[in-house]
């Protein structure tokens, strides 16, 4: 399973034939997914077979998995991004949802007090048009009483003359003979 092109590394490898062939152990065998240049280090690798080959050498098979893992990454990285609009959108629609039960609250209330008003405003109402009738009765009946009161002042005041310029104790007796001789008298006072 090695590459024709590649020359073979004549070192012995802890792992046999089928560990790294890599000259260099302090690089990395593969990007680190956790990193967060993961994406951009995979970029670029691309996976060509040649027709001749039929079966994928461990390099080819490496690059395939970096591009797997490169997509993976990128994937992973867009539900992140995905993730948090979600919760964002959550969130804001509890917000909302929130807001739509609180102004449904006020709207419940002002219409029981709208209600409420109504009544009270029917009960005034009620009250007024009760109070206008009975002034219009008690107008009727002052109206009635103040005819009477007229009917019957006119016929007492036949019998009720005042006289000007005569004392009121000069004829305090007006039955009797006395009345000639205090009537006499008194015209002589004046």
């Amino acid at each position: 399973m090695t590459n024709s092109s590649q020359i073979p590394d004549t070192r012995k490898h802890k792992r046999g034939e089928r560990g790294s062939t890599e000259k260099s152990p302090n690089t990395s065998k593969k990007p680190n997914m956790a990193d967060e240049n993961f994406g951009e280090a995979c970029k670029g690798t691309t996976v060509t077979l040649d027709a001749d080959e039929d079966e994928l050498s461990l390099l080819e098979i490496k690059k395939i998995l970096i591009s797997i893992q490169a997509t993976i990454f990128s994937i992973s990285q867009e539900n992140k991004a995905l993730k948090k609009e979600i919760e964002d959108l959550k969130a804001s629609a509890n917000f909302n949802k929130r807001e739509l039960k609180d102004l449904k609250d006020l709207i419940q209330k002002a219409k029981d007090k709208n209600k409420a008003l109504k009544d009270s405003l029917a009960s005034t109402d009620k009250q007024l048009k009760n109070a206008r009738q009975e002034l219009v009765k008690q107008n009727e009946e002052s109206e009635g009483l103040s005819e009477e009161l007229d009917n019957l002042e006119q016929y007492t005041c036949k019998n009720s003359l005042e006289f000007h310029g005569i004392p009121q104790d000069a004829y305090s007796n007006t039955r009797g003979g006395n009345q000639s001789s205090k009537r006499s008298q008194h015209l002589r006072e004046t």
